[in-house]
């Protein structure tokens, strides 16, 4: 019989990206799939608050300066009896509140384990202590945990991202006469973005091939200026935040992920599913991780921005041969990394849950 608990998400507000996308989508799948899913955000967002919405769900919000969410949150978590908590990348007031529950706690590993700071050692002493199953999006940040002992073998799992992927755009035919390589996602240093900069440079001569950004972050505005100084502004547009990608990918041949250190990569999923190439370093992370199951995703070695400039033009050169291997990709994603088989691989995880916290 299966076990349709409810269950209550927990997700702060921001920075806003993939994790709030994630965590809607699965609270929306559990929801078709006959359980009661709830979604309380740690903090206010129009942005997340919207999509919540847009999903048919009517988020709970937390408001206020800490000390009044704290006592908000244990308040509304008393209110919902015996439901599973279910935790995404929450502050430590947060956890500790969790902690501090008689309720089932899984919380969600999204990002590589830290120990840098007196909060990390703090949450994740908390986490040891007192979460009952860990679900991780890849081995290599579940191992990230293991190799601390945050987490033990016997309460880990791992349990692939997954789209609903009939949300998304379908493959188009692109210009033949420009290839474009695109950065998306958040514009920060640490995701490869001055080395997507430098790699233009490197290709300011082959005049076919065009650069795109869209996204926002806190290097955005050097990386404008970096343009500027480079004399790109005609080869590279930066859209700063884009709601709508659709657009972007009807124009885009090839994304660049290159980030050396990426947990998954959820837009790897949407790029592929677009009918887009992946460019990715080969780096031991989450996003090669999955780059190695997906036709249609190359990897170059990591900081290599002359091997970067090769595949690119490799790829630009043979389109027919990039096409037949991303359309190889798109039956892949929509199998392995279905939004269905994430839904099913967490339910699994919560049947194995007692009824009250061990």
């Amino acid at each position: 019989m299966a076990d349709l608990r409810p269950v209550v998400h927990l997700l702060p507000a921001e920075p806003y990206g993939g994790l709030q996308r994630i965590v809607i989508e699965l609270a929306r799948a559990q929801r078709a799939a006959g359980r009661s899913a709830e979604i309380i955000l740690l903090g206010t967002s129009a942005r997340v608050e919207g999509y919540c919405r847009s999903a048919g769900i009517e988020p709970i919000m937390l408001s206020g300066n800490r000390l009044v969410r704290m006592f908000a949150l244990r308040r509304v978590l008393a209110g919902f009896g015996a439901a599973i908590f279910h935790s995404h990348c929450e502050p430590i007031w947060a956890a500790a509140i969790l902690a501090a529950s008689g309720n089932p706690w899984i919380a969600h590993l999204h990002v590589y384990e830290r120990h840098r700071t007196v909060r990390d050692r703090l949450s994740n002493w908390v986490y040891y202590r007192r979460v009952d199953r860990f679900v991780a999006i890849t081995r290599s940040v579940a191992e990230s945990y293991r190799a601390r002992g945050v987490a033990d073998f016997d309460r880990l799992e791992v349990v692939h991202n997954g789209l609903n992927y009939d949300a998304l755009p379908v493959p188009v035919t692109r210009d033949e006469a420009v290839f474009t390589l695109s950065f998306v996602g958040r514009a920060v240093r640490e995701k490869g973005l001055f080395d997507f900069l430098s790699t233009a440079d490197l290709l300011r001569d082959d005049s076919a091939i065009r650069f795109l950004i869209a996204g926002d972050g806190e290097n955005l505005a050097e990386a404008r200026t970096t343009i500027d100084a480079m004399g790109l502004q005609e080869r590279i547009r930066s859209l700063g935040f884009v709601d709508d990608m659709e657009p972007v990918w009807a124009q885009t041949d090839m994304l660049a992920m290159l980030s050396d250190r990426e947990p998954f990569g959820l837009v790897i999923l949407e790029a592929v599913a677009a009918g887009v190439a992946v460019l990715g370093y080969d780096t031991p992370s989450g996003g090669r991780e999955i780059m190695e199951t997906i036709p249609g995703c190359r990897l170059v070695a990591p900081a290599s921005v002359p091997a970067i400039v090769k595949a690119v033009r490799l790829a630009a050169g043979d389109r027919a041969a990039l096409r037949d291997e991303v359309a190889g990709g798109g039956r892949v994603v929509r199998d392995r990394y279905s939004l269905a088989r994430m839904e099913a691989g967490v339910a699994r995880v919560y049947a194995g849950l007692p009824e009250k916290a061990s």
